[in-house]
């Protein structure tokens, strides 16, 4: 099972007898907004003017398929009856063995099938949101034991999140420019984003804070 596509609960292999044997992943464009105005050369350029966030289209993926005898399948319109019944029109989580640990969210079309030399071939499409989601929330702590400021480094794929922010006391966090004193307990505040990349972060307050969110790489 080198060569598969879980989508949900099902695996392309086992519940399709299918044999991934192509990949096409395009990388989502970015998203640019400009205005014309008169009396201007050329265009100008409004893509940050609302956020500094880069923003993508969707992330189109095609898997392309052999359904072959030797997975059992005598019958290939049946294979197919039974993954446009299961799969086609669906939103789904969409997890490809090229990605172990990451994920897509999709809304899965299955195509027609053709016959190439004996063997029944298929492309199924997703129409995805732009990131590859990590499997499980990305968790980092930081345990200061003095009411001293400290700096540390905190790491970001691609996808800007605001993380939930748990505190065992009165603790003020400040990243790129922006202060926020949080209670003891877990809360998220719109002002702490972590962009992409490595990023400084300075904390103040004896006790621990942990960071919890949702990586997304492109």
């Amino acid at each position: 099972m080198d060569n598969y596509v879980i989508f949900d609960s099902y695996i392309s292999s086992d519940d399709f007898h299918l044999l991934l044997y192509k990949e096409a992943d395009k990388t989502p464009e970015q998203v640019r907004s400009s205005v014309t105005i008169p009396g201007m050369h050329g265009k100008l350029d409004m893509t940050y003017a609302l956020t500094d966030e880069p923003i993508f289209s969707n992330r189109n993926v095609t898997y392309s398929f052999y359904i072959d005898h030797m997975y059992g399948a005598d019958d290939y319109q049946q294979v197919i009856d039974d993954m446009r019944n299961k799969l086609h029109g669906h939103e789904m989580i969409v997890k490809p063995s090229s990605h172990l640990g990451w994920h897509l969210k999709a809304n899965v079309a299955v195509g027609d099938y053709d016959i190439e030399d004996d063997t029944g071939t298929v492309n199924v499409t997703c129409d995805c949101y732009p990131f590859y989601l990590r499997n499980s929330m990305t968790e980092q702590s930081y345990t200061i034991n003095d009411n001293e400021t400290h700096e540390f480094i905190i790491r970001n794929s691609a996808m800007w999140s605001v993380p939930e922010i748990t505190t065992t006391a009165i603790m003020t966090v400040e990243i790129d420019g922006t202060s926020v004193t949080l209670s003891s307990g877990t809360t998220k505040n719109a002002g702490i984003i972590l962009r992409s990349g490595t990023r400084k972060i300075r904390i103040t307050g004896k006790g621990t804070m942990t960071f919890k969110w949702q990586e997304g790489m492109l």
